[in-house]
């Protein structure tokens, strides 16, 4: 069937409207609309377009993997609450600017450099509860 219009084509149903490709009656794919919502299903859903806009009042996303590839981003929020067994980073440089307060409370704390590290503050202050060690070559105190 080809349908071809020049003005609007509405499709109404007092319960539900269905479109399914696949089998007769189980659908691979579907698209369902109801006065409860819409759900599209399909074994690959693809959506192409030059400007997307989306408004979600609250978006649940459960995936077993999630990739994405983005020439740049800019992601404005509130609150950020990151909960992994493992976060993994890699950059050629990471930049951070903080206003007021970065804490870590970490087990224990390892940081590897290859060349210099530098620790600058207007007062620095250091304490163990136990042992401090200071190793080098030489050890300059100003």
């Amino acid at each position: 069937i080809h349908l071809k219009c020049p003005g609007n084509i509405v499709v109404q149903g007092e319960q539900k409207v269905e479109m399914r490709a696949g089998q007769a009656l189980s659908g691979n794919s579907a698209l369902i609309v109801d006065p409860q919502g819409a759900q599209l299903r399909g074994g690959k859903v693809a959506v192409t377009a030059e400007r997307a806009e989306f408004a979600i009042g609250k978006l649940v996303l459960l995936s077993k993997r999630f990739a994405a590839k983005i020439n740049r981003a800019r992601v404005t929020l509130d609150d950020v609450e990151i909960i992994a067994a493992t976060i993994r980073q890699k950059a050629k440089d990471v930049l951070q600017n903080i206003d007021n307060l970065l804490q870590i409370n970490a087990g224990r704390m390892r940081t590897f450099v290859r060349g210099l590290y530098n620790l600058k503050g207007e007062r620095t202050y250091l304490k163990a509860e136990k042992d401090m060690k200071l190793k080098g070559d030489k050890i300059h105190l100003r």
